[in-house]
């Protein structure tokens, strides 16, 4: 079993300004730290967990739905739908970020009978990374917004 992170909004402006690398950088804790110390990986071992964070505007609580079982590719897909302005509004928009996102991490992977102080750990060392060195996590719209492309002139119909 390999846990996995994927970002999809469904509501156009809506997003969290949070680094692809902050995203990366869960996937290789929460694998170094609980797949592979829960010994995950010996279970369903071509399985893929990803944990989908999804937000709109309406969210004003942390819920998790799923999984999405994907049989022919062996995935489960749980949604974590994060609290938009809870996030967006912080005075740390990461660490809030963070303690939404394990907060619905240790509802999936409680399933897995994976504790929550090891799912706390794993966010504090991720806090910590970040803290030290922020400039490696920074957000740049720029560089990680998808590009608007306007489907307007194709012929749909």
């Amino acid at each position: 079993m390999y846990i996995t992170v994927s970002r999809l909004y469904d509501e156009v402006g809506t997003y969290f300004p949070i680094s692809y690398k902050v995203g990366n950088l869960i996937i290789h804790e929460i694998n170094e730290k609980i797949t592979g110390p829960y010994k995950l990986d010996l279970v369903n071992k071509d399985q893929l967990i990803n944990l989908m964070v999804t937000t709109n505007r309406a969210t004003t609580e942390l819920e998790v739905r799923g999984p999405d079982y994907y049989r022919k590719d062996d995935i489960k897909v749980w949604a974590l739908c994060l609290p938009y302005y809870r996030i967006t509004e912080a005075p740390d928009v990461i660490e809030a970020y963070l303690d939404y996102f394990f907060l619905g991490a240790f509802e999936v992977l409680k399933k897995y009978n994976v504790k929550l102080k090891d799912i706390e750990h794993v966010r504090d060392v991720i806090k910590k990374t970040i803290k030290t060195s922020p400039e490696n996590f920074l957000y740049d719209e720029e560089k990680e917004r998808t590009p608007e492309i306007d489907l307007s002139d194709l012929d749909l119909d």
